[in-house]
């Protein structure tokens, strides 16, 4: 399960709203904002996530346990 309080604020951080996200991952921003909400991306939009936003620590957003 990803950990999207986590990643909604390294989006802010680093400038980007669900809109950008959306559009770089080649979404539209409804279909980003529903998996948002469920918490399941695919693993190219991770990685293309992780490269975006500089994610340093990747595992405790993609991969957590709550």
């Amino acid at each position: 399960m990803i950990d999207t309080d986590s990643l909604h604020k390294i989006m802010i951080k680093q400038h980007y709203d669900e809109a950008k996200m959306a559009k770089k991952l080649g979404l539209t921003q409804e279909e980003f904002a529903h998996r948002m909400k469920i918490g399941i991306f695919g693993s190219d939009e991770i990685e293309m996530m992780i490269e975006e936003l500089d994610i340093q620590n990747p595992e405790a957003i993609f991969f957590s346990q709550n």
